[in-house]
C-alpha cells in the first residue's frame, strides 16, 4: 500500500509537468449511478491470454490494493485461488475468452450471451458471495517495456446480476529515459487506478 501511495503520489507529479507519463483510455462505461456496490471480488492479474506470467504475478498485490482505494479495503475478496479452481475444471482455456472483452469491445455482446460465462460466474458468485467482479490484466511485460514498446493495464467491472461489464478502462505507458520497469509499472497502476477510481465515485 505504501508503495501503491508513493505511485499515486508520482503519478500527479509526471501528470502536472508535463504530457509524459501513463495515458487512460475509457473502452467501455455501462455506469449507471443507480448499481450500489456492496462488495466486490478480486480476480487475479493475468496476461491477454488468461495467464499469470511473472510480470502480472509481480504486479498482483499493488492491484489488490489498487482495487482497495477504489471500494475500500474491506469491501474487497481476493479470490484468486477459487476463481483458478474453477477456470480450470471448465478447461479449454475459458478465461482467454472470459476476458477478452477488456480487449475487444465487441466481444462483450458475445460474452453475455455464452453459457458458459453465465456458468462461471453463478458457480464463482456460490463459491465467494452475490457480489461484482473487479478484473486486471497486463498486456505486456518488463521485456516488452524495456524494448521500447507500449504496455497496457485493464481494468474491469463486471455486473454478476446481468452478466455483463459496467466498465471497462485501458491505461498505456512507454519506456521513459531514466524510468525502470519496477517504478514504471508501479505508476501505471495508481494512473490506471486513480482513473477507475473516479468513474466509480457514483456507484458507492
Amino acid at each position: 500500500m505504501k508503495n501503491f501511495l508513493l505511485s499515486l503520489t508520482a503519478v500527479m507529479f509526471l501528470t502536472s509537468c508535463s504530457a509524459i507519463g501513463p495515458k487512460t483510455k475509457i473502452l467501455h462505461n455501462h455506469l449507471d449511478g443507480n448499481s450500489k456496490i456492496s462488495k466486490v471480488i478480486i480476480f487475479p492479474t493475468t496476461d491477454l491470454g488468461g495467464k499469470i506470467s511473472a510480470d502480472a504475478k509481480a504486479i498482483n498485490p499493488a492491484v489488490i490494493a489498487g482495487f482497495g482505494s477504489v471500494y475500500g479495503a474491506d469491501k474487497t475478496i481476493p479470490g484468486s485461488l477459487v476463481i483458478e479452481k474453477i477456470t480450470k475444471n471448465i478447461g479449454n482455456n475459458f478465461y482467454a475468452t472470459f476476458i477478452a472483452p477488456l480487449d475487444n469491445h465487441s466481444a462483450i455482446d458475445e460474452s453475455a450471451k455464452n453459457p458458459k460465462v453465465k456458468k462461471f460466474v453463478s458457480d464463482v458468485n456460490k463459491k465467494l458471495g452475490n457480489y461484482q467482479f473487479v478484473v486486471s490484466v497486463l498486456s505486456g511485460s518488463q521485456a516488452v517495456y524495456d524494448s521500447g514498446n507500449p504496455v497496457s493495464l485493464h481494468l474491469g467491472l463486471y455486473d454478476t446480476k446481468n452478466t455483463t461489464w459496467k466498465l471497462i478502462t485501458k491505461t498505456t505507458t512507454k519506456k521513459t529515459i531514466g524510468v525502470k520497469w519496477d517504478v514504471a509499472s508501479r505508476i501505471l497502476i495508481a494512473k490506471g487506478f486513480s482513473e477507475f477510481k473516479k468513474l466509480n465515485s457514483t456507484q458507492k
